[in-house]
C-alpha cells in the first residue's frame, strides 16, 4: 500500500497536482456554504485548523474567483484571519495580484482583504500590549514589531498600485489604502500626488480620502498647493477642493502652503491662491503681509482678489495695518485705491482701523491726501464710526472740494450709522461760506431718510438762500429727500 501511495503521489506531483490536507478541504466546503454562520465560523477558526500555510492560503485565494459574491467576501475575511493563523504576510502577498483583476468586485474584495489584514494586526497588537492579556508573548518588543510587518506590507501592496495605468485600479487602491490607519502615513505624499491624476474619478476619490484622514495627510499639503500652478483649470479646481477639505482639520498648514504660492509668477496662480485664502477667513490673517504685497500687482483682478481675501480674514488683519496703510499714499493711484478699499472693508470689523483713521484726521488736518483717505476708510466703519463723526464733520469746512466730496459721500455710505451726525451737518447750513452751505445741503440730501428732522432745514435754506449754487444744491437735495419719503413742507 505504501508503495502504491508513493507512486500515486509521484504521479500527481508530475502532473502538477498538489496534495490538499483534509482540514483545508473542509475549509473549502465551509467557505462556500450558503449559511452565513457556517462561513463565519470557517474563517474565524483558521487558527485552530493547524493547516500548512501554503495550501491554506492558496485555497482561500482561490475563492476570490468564485462565482458567488458572498463566497468572495468570506474569502477576504479569511485573508485577515490568516494573521492569527501565523501566515498574514503570505496571505497579503498572495492576494496582492488580485488588486489588478479585471473584475471590479474582485478588485474591491482584494482591497478589503488587505484591510482585513490590518484590522486583525491591530487586534493582535492590542492583545500583546494589554498587561491583563493571557498571551505569553505580551509586552515582547520583538513579537510586537514582527506583528506589524503584515499590515505594513499590505499597505505597501496598495501603495504600489497608485501608479497603475488603469484609473479604476488606482482609485480602488487609494480608497483601500486610506482606510489603513497609521500604516498609510508613510504613503501620505504619494496619496496626495493623486491630485495630479488625469482621471477625475481618482481626483474625487482623493477629496473623500482627505475628508476621512485629515491630519494624517498634512505632509502632502505642499503638493496639493502646487496644483494651483497648473495651467489646466480642472486640475486647479481639484487642488482647490482638496485644500478646502484639508483646511477643516489642518487650517494653518494649508494657509501656509497656499500663501507660498503667492510668490509664483503666474497671475492665474496668484488669483487661485488668493481665492482660497478668501475662503479660509481668519486662518489667512497670519499671511496678511503676503496678501498686502499683492496690492501692488499690476493686474487689477489680482489686486481686487487680494482686497477681498484680506477683508475676509476679518478682525485679525488689524495686526497688519502697518503693511496696508502706507499703500494708501502710494504714487500709483490704483494701488492707493486698493489699499483704501481694503481698510474700508476692514474698518467695520476691526475698531483698531477706524481708530487709526480718526488719528490721521486729528493729527494731520492740513494734509489733504491723508485726510481724504482717512474719511474714505471711515465711510465703511459702520457702527465703529460713531465716536469720530464730529471729527469728520470738520471736513465740510475745508477749502479742498475733494475732501468735502469724500465727507459727503461718507455720510451717504454710512446710512443709519450717520444719523448722529445730522445735527453737525445741519449747523453747517448756517455757515458764512456758501461752499460749506452747499456741501451741507448735498450731504443731508444724500442721507435721505437718515437725515430725519434736519431734512426740512434744507427746505428752509432753499427759500432764503441768495447764492445760486447753494440754491440749486438745496433744490436737488430736497428732491432726494422727497423721494426718500420726507413730507413736503
Amino acid at each position: 500500500m505504501s508503495d502504491a501511495k508513493a507512486k500515486m503521489d509521484a504521479k500527481k506531483a508530475k502532473l502538477g497536482i498538489k496534495k490538499v490536507p483534509a482540514s483545508v478541504q473542509l475549509l473549502d466546503t465551509r467557505l462556500t456554504s450558503f449559511d452565513e454562520e457556517i462561513r463565519r465560523q470557517a474563517y474565524t477558526g483558521l487558527s485552530k485548523l493547524d493547516a500548512p500555510e501554503e495550501p491554506l492560503v492558496e485555497k482561500i485565494v482561490e475563492k476570490f474567483d468564485h462565482e458567488n459574491w458572498y463566497v468572495r467576501e468570506a474569502a477576504y475575511m479569511a485573508i485577515g484571519y490568516c494573521v492569527e493563523a501565523g501566515c498574514g504576510e503570505l496571505a497579503g502577498r498572495s492576494i496582492a495580484g488580485h488588486l489588478e483583476h479585471e473584475d471590479p468586485h474582485i478588485r474591491f474584495c482584494a482591497g478589503r482583504a488587505l484591510l482585513a489584514v490590518e484590522d486583525r494586526v491591530r487586534v493582535k497588537l492590542e492583545d500583546l500590549k494589554n498587561p491583563m492579556s493571557k498571551n505569553s508573548a505580551k509586552g515582547d518588543p520583538a513579537i510586537i514589531a514582527q506583528a506589524t510587518v503584515a499590515a505594513e506590507q499590505a499597505a505597501s501592496h496598495l501603495a504600489a498600485r497608485l501608479d497603475h495605468t488603469d484609473p479604476k485600479i488606482r482609485q480602488n487602491a487609494l480608497d483601500a489604502l486610506s482606510r489603513m490607519g497609521q500604516y498609510c502615513i508613510p504613503h501620505a505624499s504619494n496619496m496626495c500626488n493623486m491630485v495630479m491624476d488625469p482621471n477625475l474619478s481618482v481626483r474625487n476619490e482623493l477629496v473623500r480620502v482627505i475628508e476621512r484622514l485629515g491630519p494624517v495627510l498634512v505632509e502632502g499639503v505642499p503638493k496639493l498647493a502646487s496644483c494651483l500652478a497648473e495651467p489646466q483649470e480642472n486640475m486647479r479646481r481639484s487642488g482647490t477642493r482638496c485644500l478646502l477639505e484639508m483646511m477643516k482639520t489642518c487650517g494653518p498648514e494649508v494657509a501656509q502652503g497656499v500663501a507660498d504660492m503667492l510668490k509664483h509668477e503666474s497671475r492665474i496662480t496668484k488669483m487661485a491662491s488668493l481665492e482660497i485664502l478668501a475662503q479660509m477667513g481668519h486662518l489667512a490673517a497670519d499671511h496678511g503681509s503676503e496678501m498686502a504685497d499683492m496690492l501692488e500687482e499690476p493686474d487689477a483682478e489680482v489686486r481686487l482678489t487680494a482686497v477681498r481675501a484680506m477683508i475676509s480674514a476679518g478682525k485679525p488683519m488689524g495686526h497688519h495695518l502697518k503693511d496696508i496703510k502706507p499703500r494708501t499714499l502710494h504714487p500709483n493711484p490704483d494701488v492707493s485705491r486698493a489699499a483704501i478699499k481694503t481698510l474700508r472693508g476692514l474698518a467695520s470689523l476691526c475698531p483698531k482701523i477706524a481708530r487709526a483713521a480718526f488719528k490721521d484726521l486729528e493729527e494731520d488736518p492740513d494734509d489733504v491726501p491723508i485726510c481724504t483717505a482717512a474719511i474714505q476708510v471711515l465711510a465703511g466703519a459702520s457702527h465703529n464710526v460713531t465716536p469720530y463723526l464730529d471729527e469728520m464733520a470738520k471736513a465740510w469746512e475745508d477749502k479742498d472740494w475733494g475732501l468735502r466730496r469724500a465727507a459727503i459721500e461718507a455720510l451717504s455710505d454710512l446710512q443709519e450709522h450717520a444719523v448722529p451726525a445730522g445735527n453737525e451737518v445741519a449747523r453747517r447750513l448756517l455757515h458764512h461760506d456758501p461752499d460749506v452751505r452747499r456741501a451741507a445741503a448735498e450731504a443731508l440730501g444724500r442721507m435721505g431718510v437718515h437725515a430725519g428732522e434736519f431734512g426740512h432745514r434744507v427746505e428752509g435754506l432753499g427759500d432764503t438762500e441768495e447764492d445760486p449754487d447753494v440754491k440749486r444744491a438745496c433744490t436737488i437735495a430736497c428732491e432726494m429727500l422727497y423721494n426718500a419719503g420726507m413730507a413736503k413742507g
